[in-house]
């Protein structure tokens, strides 16, 4: 058993007063040690860029900036619409960049939207944080809301094919009771309700 004076020792060596960055008590592996993680030690290091100003400088370098009222696009690399970059080791969107350099991170919770409803966007005046209820109804006001879940066999919660909606109208046919083939199909009764219907899967023919 470690006597109090050896505990008392080993954290006089080894347990540093203070994270650089976080500020919590930590067990230092090396007397130079003057963070308590690796991702606290890159914050730290992303800071003292953050306050050279060069990252700043290098984003807004690829944004076409207007008046406060005017979008202000990015120029750089998209992905579905949005400005895309590398910025500190994350693949973000160009506008939650904007928005951190402009207002600091971004809530818990929360995502960064568009006021004007132009994906390309980084003027901070048209971002806010908001929810992803908000980001929903933005888009179908702004008329960028695209609801596609496909049909028959591609629909995201498809679980029969086209083959198989033949095969149970065949087997009603035969006068097979729709709980019996509901569990040969391994669905439940209701499925094979609204196909007979034609509730469901009514383009199939």
């Amino acid at each position: 058993m470690i006597s109090p004076d050896q505990d008392a020792l080993f954290r006089a060596k080894h347990v540093g007063p203070h994270c650089g960055h976080c500020g919590a008590h930590f067990l230092k592996r090396r007397p130079s040690n003057r963070f308590c993680s690796k991702r606290c030690a890159s914050l730290a290091q992303n800071a003292i860029r953050m306050a050279s100003g060069e990252p700043s400088a290098r984003y807004w370098s690829n944004v076409a900036k207007g008046g406060s009222s005017d979008c202000w696009n990015w120029l750089a690399g998209t992905c579905e619409g949005y400005g895309r970059i590398r910025f500190f080791g994350e693949a973000l969107g160009s506008h939650v960049v904007a928005y951190r350099l402009a207002y600091g991170n971004v809530p818990e919770g929360k995502m960064v939207l568009h006021r004007c409803g132009n994906r390309l966007c980084c003027n901070p005046d048209h971002l806010y944080a908001g929810s992803h209820s908000q980001n929903t109804s933005d888009a179908v006001g702004h008329g960028t809301h695209v609801c596609n879940f496909g049909k028959g066999e591609d629909h995201i919660s498809a679980q029969l094919t086209a083959e198989q909606i033949f095969e149970v109208r065949s087997a009603i046919a035969r006068g097979e009771t729709q709980r019996s083939i509901a569990a040969r199909l391994g669905v439940v009764q209701q499925t094979i309700s609204a196909i007979n219907l034609g509730k469901t899967w009514g383009h199939v023919r």
